[in-house]
């Protein structure tokens, strides 16, 4: 069995009009640091992209790192950490389609939309266990919560013409969504959570819901994004192996003490629902 992880964050775009970030590489890098001492990834097997790094063609290769040479019983992570957005729809679904913003994203070129992540995703051999994990938001206010002028939204609006193609015959890009891909009574989900569908059996984490935005700020001196703070602060105090819907629950009850308008969504495939978060802890 082999715990793989890659872990993406980006504050510094190529396009000077993109918005920059401060915690989200603080993120990606604190993530693989306690993934391999707290739950014991190799660290040659954890690879983490930042800034100039994170460029489309290098996250895609992450990516086929990450899942082509998977095996059954193998445990994948994927954190990323960065803007999200939204682009019109290319390929025929109906509503738009969810963007990832990387360092060398253009709009008026490629970009990775929720469509060629699920078909990285789709890779993923059976008996395979990948999570996903996004602190970004694809479609929530641009503005930063105003209950503090210091927090940060981790989403960018598209271009005026992308935003007016997007919304044509709908009243918000978060409520003209794809068809709905998740089962009947699960969460609707923010960030890339559209990938959840009921073939993919993959847990998938989004640190707020459709239509909020996820927000970074300066916890004890250090600029994180506000669920990548919860989630690594509530995994270093843990010892014991949590599922993901215990940690789920204790994330978004210190996201609540802290003040955070998020509300994380999680999804987890029946065969998952009692597997330990990021395949157990090291040593147990």
């Amino acid at each position: 069995m082999t715990k793989r992880a890659l872990c993406v964050g980006v504050n510094r775009y190529r396009d000077p009009a993109l918005s920059s970030l401060r915690g989200a590489v603080n993120d990606a890098r604190t993530m693989s640091l306690v993934l391999v001492r707290d739950f014991g990834f190799d660290p040659r097997e954890v690879r983490v992209l930042t800034d100039a790094q994170a460029t489309q063609a290098g996250v895609l290769a992450g990516l086929a790192w990450l899942i082509d040479s998977a095996q059954a019983g193998d445990d994948l992570v994927l954190f990323v950490a960065s803007h999200g957005s939204h682009v019109p729809d290319r390929d025929g679904d109906d509503g738009d389609d969810e963007v990832l913003v990387l360092h060398d994203h253009d709009w008026a070129g490629a970009v990775v939309t929720d469509d060629a992540l699920a078909g990285c995703f789709a890779r993923v051999p059976e008996g395979a266990r990948l999570a996903a994990v996004w602190d970004l938001c694809h479609a929530g206010r641009a503005e930063s919560d105003a209950s503090s002028k210091k927090r940060v939204a981790r989403y960018v609006a598209p271009p005026e013409t992308a935003r007016k193609q997007s919304s044509r015959g709908a009243k918000s890009p978060a409520k003209d969504r794809k068809k709905p891909r998740a089962g009947a009574g699960e969460a609707t989900h923010g960030a890339l959570g559209a990938l959840v569908h009921e073939g993919l059996a993959a847990v998938s984490w989004a640190g707020c819901a459709a239509g909020e935005t996820a927000v970074e700020a300066s916890f004890g001196g250090m600029h994180e994004g506000a669920f990548a703070h919860a989630l690594l602060d509530v995994l270093r105090r843990t010892r014991d192996d949590l599922t993901w819907a215990e940690l789920h629950a204790r994330v978004g009850a210190l996201m609540t003490e802290l003040g955070v308008k998020q509300t994380p969504q999680l999804h987890v495939p029946r065969a998952l629902e009692r597997a330990p978060a990021f395949g157990g802890r090291a040593g147990r």
